[in-house]
């Protein structure tokens, strides 16, 4: 088989880079072992909350941040990707998956300030439009209401836990928690989230809920509801449950699997078979082939079954440490397909810092590829490596995404890119 542009990697910054060629008019395959960490996901797109990292209050502008962060860390994958690349990135995503009835706001000036299903308070500049409402800098209170048997959301410890919350120059609302008189059929074990996100969508438990918040709820009081309201991208159940509760709801990712990151998954499966690319998922990649500084030619394999995939470029975005496109043993670290060079330290006493609440973060999590301006891979001698071959998302060197709260602009941006750059080639 031939493609144009092969992908390797089926999550956020894969689908992104395979859409992005597509545009192009390349003919593109995505393969990849599995469907990515997308589904544990929160849904919220963070593109820069904290710069410097030690700082403990958010940025208002992520745009300003990462134009400085850029100045100051050339190495940083912004740096690679640049804020032109990252804005178009963004507004790439917003229409890809709005074609799939799925509703993102937001832009590079404003960070919004939510809350967490644990009960912090979160900066993130792109989320689902169903959580919008839930910015704490809003003046009215809050009820958080939940349900009798949902596993992994708890109104009383969200709301405890935000009353205790400080975020500098932010006067928080009163939130409340109370779980709601309805019966969602769960036995004695709970049920998840997205086994009730599925029962939304019967009229009969519409109403039942459209009920209850309509008793339970306080004048100027927004509802907090934990992500269940339909398992599908279009917003029908949430539109019947303000219009029954007389009131702004906002939806709260639960604890992974989130149903917010499985409607984007889907959103985005559908987006790429909908635009010609074939997706092939559970196939393992394996024994590239290379010829004349180029990569020639990769082998896929599912079971015993081996197939031969040519083609003209490759994006390899099959993630970092958490993804297992970066792999560690006893004594080194490893980009187990193509053998890429890893940056980061290789002995394992300095991949933590000494405190494990170190504001810094830990060296570890900036363990990656290093790349040039073109997201190619480079060598020890800052060359690139092959030059068919771009990388992208969590594979990238030089970030600590969940400390800076940059994972989704980072893999975004650089798949957009990524994808732009393969499909010139």
């Amino acid at each position: 088989m031939k493609y144009d542009t092969v992908v390797i990697g089926a999550g956020l910054g894969g689908l992104m880079a395979a859409l992005s060629a597509a545009e192009r008019g390349k003919k593109t395959l995505v393969v990849s072992r599995g469907m990515g960490i997308i589904t544990i996901f929160s849904g919220t797109i963070d593109i820069l909350g904290y710069y410097p990292v030690q700082d403990t209050a958010p940025l208002s502008s992520p745009r300003e941040g990462v134009e400085r962060l850029i100045s100051e860390d050339p190495k940083h994958p912004y740096a690679r990707v640049g804020v032109e690349a990252l804005e178009k990135g963004m507004s790439f995503f917003q229409e890809a998956v709005a074609r799939e009835g799925v509703t993102y706001v937001g832009n590079l000036d404003r960070n919004f300030l939510v809350p967490t299903a644990v009960g912090t308070i979160k900066p993130t500049a792109f989320l689902s439009k169903r959580m919008e409402a839930g910015d704490v800098r809003e003046e009215s209170d809050v009820l958080i209401a939940g349900f009798r048997g949902l596993k992994d959301f708890y109104p009383a410890y969200m709301a405890h836990n935000i009353s205790t919350s400080t975020v500098p120059g932010v006067s928080i609302p009163h939130f409340r928690g109370r779980v709601l008189d309805v019966d969602i059929g769960a036995d004695g074990s709970g049920m998840s989230a997205l086994t009730l996100a599925r029962k939304m969508e019967e009229d009969a438990m519409i109403q039942a809920i459209g009920r209850a918040l309509f008793c339970q709820v306080r004048d100027g009081e927004r509802i907090a509801l934990p992500a269940v309201l339909g398992i599908r991208g279009g917003d029908e159940v949430f539109r019947r449950l303000e219009d029954m509760a007389g009131t702004r709801i906002f939806e709260t990712p639960t604890l992974p699997p989130s149903v917010t990151g499985y409607r984007l998954y889907r959103a985005l499966e559908s987006r790429v078979r909908a635009s010609g690319i074939r997706l092939l998922i559970g196939y393992d990649v394996h024994d590239p082939e290379i010829r004349g500084g180029r990569v020639a030619a990769v082998n896929i394999s599912m079971g015993k079954k081996t197939k031969r995939i040519e083609g003209d470029t490759f994006v390899l975005a099959t993630g970092g440490l958490v993804g297992r496109g970066i792999i560690t043993d006893r004594k080194s670290t490893l980009e187990p397909i193509f053998g890429l060079p890893v940056s980061g330290p290789s002995r394992r006493n300095e991949w933590f810092a000494e405190r494990f609440f170190d504001p810094s973060g830990h060296p570890i999590n900036k363990i990656g590829l290093e790349v040039d301006d073109r997201l190619r891979p480079t060598g020890d001698g800052k060359k690139h490596v092959y030059e068919n071959l771009f990388a992208c998302g969590a594979e990238l060197a030089g970030y600590a995404a969940l400390r800076e709260k940059s994972g989704g602009g980072v893999t975004i941006a650089s798949g957009f890119k990524a994808g732009r750059l393969a499909g010139e080639l």
